[in-house]
């Protein structure tokens, strides 16, 4: 949940800023469009980095915890 959400609100972020820039300068839908794909961009960033401390957070598995590979039978 936490990963879709910092990738929603960095795209809303993103695409409100262009628009509120674009409101402003009177430039249409331009920077909209430009910071739109910079908020993708930085969804995607927050995700991959949430990602890895989340990986890193978790406990190494256990020996009971690995399920047998089927090359291992023969």
């Amino acid at each position: 949940m936490r990963l879709g959400t910092e990738f929603i609100a960095a795209i809303l972020v993103g695409a409100g800023m262009g628009y509120l820039l674009d409101l402003w300068l009177k430039t249409g839908p331009w920077l909209m469009l430009v910071m739109l794909l910079v908020g993708f961009a930085a969804g995607v960033l927050n995700v991959v980095r949430s990602a890895a401390e989340m990986n890193r957070a978790a406990p190494p598995p256990t020996a009971a915890m690995r399920v047998p590979d089927d090359e291992e039978d023969e």
